[in-house]
This record gives C-alpha cells, sequence and structure tokens, in this order.
C-alpha cells in the first residue's frame, strides 16, 4: 500500500505487533509447559510429604493414648487392691506391710514378756490398766497407719487426674491442629487446582493462531 500523500509504503502496525506477539508466545510456550510441569510436580511432592508428617504425627499420638490407657489401668487396679485390702477405712492385722506387720510382732512379744514379768511385782489393778494403754496404742497406731495410706492414696488418685486432665487437653490441642492443618492443605490444594487449570486455559488459548 502507499500513501497518497507521501509516496511511501504504509506499513501494517497491527498485523506486524500480532506477528511478533505471536512469535514470542511461540517460543515461550515450551518453558512456560516446563515451569507449569515442574511447579505442579513441586506442589504435589510438597502435599505428599505434608501427608506423611500427618500420619506419622497420627500415630505418635495413638501410641501415647495407648501408653496412657495401660498406665490408667493399672493405677485403677491398684486402687481396686488397696480398697480390698483397707475396706472401710480399717486396718487388719494381717494386711500390713510385711515390715509393719514384724515389728508389730516384735512389739507384741516384747509387751508380752514385760507383761510377764511384771504380773509377779504389780497388782492385778495395774496390770488391767496397762493392758487398757496398750489397746488404745495400738487402736492409735492402727487408725494413724491408715489415714497415712488413705492420704496416699488420694494423692495417687489426684495425680491420676491431673495427667487424664492433661492428656485430654493435649488431644484435643492436637485435633484442632491437625484440623486447621488439613483444611489448609484442602484450601491449597484447590488454589493450585485453580492455578493449573487457569494456565492451561492460558497457554491453550495463546496457542491458537489469531
Amino acid at each position: 500500500m502507499v500513501c497518497p500523500k507521501c509516496d511511501l509504503p504504509e506499513i501494517d502496525f497491527y498485523c506486524s505487533v500480532r506477528t511478533l506477539f505471536k512469535t514470542v508466545l511461540t517460543r515461550l510456550k515450551g518453558p512456560l509447559l516446563v515451569i507449569l510441569a515442574l511447579s505442579s510436580t513441586a506442589i504435589a511432592v510438597h502435599y505428599w510429604l505434608e501427608v506423611a508428617e500427618i500420619q506419622s504425627a497420627l500415630s505418635a499420638l495413638e501410641e501415647a493414648r495407648r501408653e496412657e490407657l495401660f498406665a490408667t489401668c493399672k493405677l485403677r487396679r491398684q486402687l481396686m487392691k488397696y480398697k480390698e485390702n483397707f475396706g472401710n477405712r480399717k486396718w487388719s492385722y494381717s494386711s500390713m506391710p510385711p515390715s509393719r506387720l514384724q515389728e508389730n510382732q516384735k512389739r507384741h512379744e516384747l509387751q508380752q514378756e514385760h507383761q510377764q514379768d511384771c504380773n509377779q511385782s504389780v497388782s492385778s489393778s495395774y496390770l488391767r490398766q496397762a493392758q487398757r494403754s496398750q489397746k488404745q496404742q495400738y487402736s492409735e497406731n492402727v487408725a494413724f497407719s491408715s489415714e497415712v495410706s488413705q492420704r496416699k492414696l488420694c494423692q495417687e488418685m489426684k495425680c491420676l487426674l491431673e495427667k487424664e486432665k492433661r492428656s485430654s487437653a493435649e488431644v484435643e490441642c492436637l485435633a484442632k491442629e491437625l484440623d486447621e492443618l488439613r483444611e489448609k492443605i484442602q484450601q491449597t490444594y484447590l488454589e493450585s487446582n485453580e492455578y493449573v487449570r487457569m494456565m492451561r486455559l492460558w497457554a491453550n488459548s495463546h496457542h491458537d493462531p489469531f
């Protein structure tokens, strides 16, 4: 085409721009597809690693839960044994620990020997008074031992309850974190799929000739 004013050939600007743009897109199409494939692979590997980490955390959580249940059952069995041995806060002479039982037997034997020696030199009234004091002392010792055992048992129960509360709180916290992580992974996965879809549409639309 020749310009009627200056007699010079006119340059089709739009055709030149379109040709240049088409050439650039043709050269960039290969690298863009490679970048898209690499990014998709990286995203898939990242998600796979996160899922593996979540599964390992869940396995550790389940193992800790099983250990906690085992310890709880063990403590409960010990508690039942204590209740059977101590029933109604009363100690029996045969249910005392071996060391305490031996001490009481020795004390009882010594008291009997002392009573036999005293029977020769003291009156019957003094002997009855000594027997009463002996029974009172024995009752006080039994009551004190029972109280100590009950306090120890209560402390163990409190520790067990506190441990169960802490474990329940930790499990709830881990469950919340796991739910949040799952939501985040799902959202990121949807965004990546949308990004891949848009890139494919863009690549397909620019691949077609004008």
